[in-house]
């Protein structure tokens, strides 16, 4: 059998600053894609155009035979790829704000607002239909694809594009890795003899059990922090790893209350309970909560475009190594016909069995020529699994309210929400007012 041609490959949201510097980099560094052809499509020509010069000076740089074209055309990008990587956000920073300054009008400081709560909600329903039909598309002009999502809200996103089409679909997020780091830190253990098992949705896993050259890691926890809690021992210790900040007081709450810690990023785990965010800003004071703007979200951005201009003029060396995204990975061993054990977000076929069928989960998972085969975990602790499974249901009704123009759907999703648990129902649905009215050029026709 003659070595396999180097594939094609589409970067939905190719224009991203934030993304393709990344995905690029990782492809032209994996040496079983050298020549793939890789297609960056973008609804702004301009942002892509200014991609494919920096990909083509990298490309340059480590004499690579890969090649980049831009485009706006659903047709162009799709016909005849093998993989498709979707980085967008519909609406952008625009909508983004509506996102989080509307609920802040109710007492509700969302953080990141791209997962769940009001934030998270109205994200959802507007990209559902974006979505929805790009599942479509791609399947209409390759209907053997390859298709990864980056974009949030991830566990719903990723359910949409699996409804939508009969292709090979996953979510990734890279929690995980700063999970692992967070180990090699705490009990000062290389990465390489930390194995874990977690489960969850995406943003709230929890991770059950812990084993540092076979020995139970939360053993080893309890004794390291002794008679201190974990939040206060990171404080006072030089933390450094993947996304690791040494501020982790939500995470520390949650593992002195039920025995395991969370994905190690408060800024979204504070989302999915009340009591941290709805609570007033004194709460985010003495949590040390981190809240991100739109306008400082917009800043970053523009020094991120300023940034490639620079390298791509010259001005400054592109200096980066392989990242720990797995996107160029998974591409590489499945175009190779092997085998990868990844943190993959897959429809529920059973790996959870304690929470609903059909839902988006994060678990293990492997990655090969059949697609994304999950992992099988078994039951969440109960009391994680109670905290999880409000999201699950949440996540269920917008679908139904995307796919169906169910405004009643819509409303039990939002009501039922916890960072609205301090609302009067009365408040509630001014809240979804506001939103669905802010959100209306992007809405189902049902829904407006």
């Amino acid at each position: 059998m003659g070595k396999k041609s180097a594939p094609i490959i589409t970067i939905v949201g190719g224009g991203s600053v934030h993304w393709s510097p990344t995905i690029v980099n990782d492809i032209l560094l994996t040496e079983a894609l050298d020549g793939a052809e890789v297609r960056l499509l973008d609804i702004n020509l301009e942002a892509a155009e200014r991609i494919e010069a920096f990909s083509k000076k990298l490309a340059e740089k480590y004499g690579r035979k890969t090649t980049f074209i831009t485009t706006d055309n659903e047709e162009r990008a799709y016909s005849g790829t093998e993989y498709v990587i979707i980085t967008i956000s519909t609406g952008g920073f625009d909508a983004m704000r509506n996102d989080i300054e509307i609920p802040q009008e109710y007492g509700i400081l969302q953080t990141v607002g791209d997962t769940v709560g009001p934030g998270g909600w109205n994200r959802a329903l507007r990209n559902i239909p974006v979505f929805a039909a790009m599942a479509a598309a791609i399947e209409k002009h390759s209907n053997d694809a390859v298709v990864i999502n980056y974009s949030n809200p991830m566990a719903i996103l990723t359910q949409t594009l699996a409804e939508n089409c009969s292709l090979r679909v996953t979510g990734l997020c890279h929690g995980i890795f700063s999970a692992i780091d967070l180990f090699s830190v705490l009990l000062e253990a290389d990465k390489s003899e930390i194995q874990i098992s977690f489960g969850g949705t995406n943003h709230f896993f929890f991770i059950t059990d812990v084993r540092v050259n076979g020995k139970d890691g939360y053993r080893l926890l309890a004794e390291k922090l002794g008679d201190k809690t974990l939040g206060d021992y990171l404080h006072e210790t030089a933390v450094s790893g993947f996304e690791l900040y040494p501020d982790m007081f939500v995470g520390s709450a949650f593992y002195h209350q039920y025995g395991y810690l969370p994905y190690p990023g408060d800024r979204h785990t504070s989302e999915f309970v009340s009591g941290y965010l709805n609570a007033g800003p004194e709460r985010l004071d003495e949590y040390v909560i981190k809240r991100t703007s739109v306008d400082s979200r917009v800043e970053q951005n523009d020094k991120w475009i300023a940034q490639v201009e620079r390298w791509t003029s010259g001005e400054d060396e592109f200096d980066r190594d392989r990242s720990r995204e797995t996107a160029a990975s998974i591409i590489e061993t499945i175009h190779a016909g092997g085998d990868l054990v990844d943190d993959l977000n897959l429809p529920n076929r059973g790996q959870i069995t304690n929470l609903p069928r059909g839902v988006v989960v994060e678990t293990l998972g492997v990655a090969n020529m059949l697609g994304f085969t999950p992992c099988t975990y078994g039951n969440l602790p109960s009391p994680i699994a109670a905290m999880t499974l409000p999201h699950c249901v949440n996540q269920q009704l917008i679908m139904k309210a995307a796919r169906e123009g169910d405004k009643a759907a819509a409303y039990q999703a939002l009501a039922g929400d916890p960072l609205l648990s301090h609302l009067a129902p009365k408040a509630k649905y001014s809240l979804y007012d506001k939103l669905m009215k802010a959100n209306r050029p992007w809405l189902l026709k049902g829904l407006k």
